[in-house]
């Protein structure tokens, strides 16, 4: 019983120190452009882990955040900062297909 108790905890401790608005730029430099995405496809945790860890080696994208998510409907909502002159087609494109999820910009 102790053991199932210890693990518990380090489980719950994992979950709770997760930050799943993980930015890339401590501040929005002026001139870049915010976009909110959509994104179908994240499942659990580790997606969304996936989705921040392989959206740092997307050209053009200064800073995500996601916003909100709900696994059971595999959905989540993203912040995007963009770098200057990036077009928010071509980051939601590339983040895509770095990470196999659908993106849909929200106007």
């Amino acid at each position: 019983m102790r053991f199932s108790l210890a693990s518990a905890a380090v489980v719950a401790l994992l979950f709770v120190g997760y930050s799943s608005t993980n930015g890339y730029a401590a501040d929005t430099p002026p001139g870049d452009q915010t976009i909110t995405a959509n994104v179908q496809g994240p499942m659990c945790g580790g997606c969304i882990a996936k989705l921040n860890k392989k959206a740092k080696a997307v050209k053009g994208l200064t800073k995500l955040e996601v916003a909100s998510k709900d696994f059971d409907a595999k959905t989540a909502t993203v912040k995007i900062v963009l770098a200057k002159g990036a077009k928010a087609e071509d980051v939601l494109a590339e983040l895509g297909k770095t990470t196999n999820f659908k993106f849909a910009a929200v106007e």
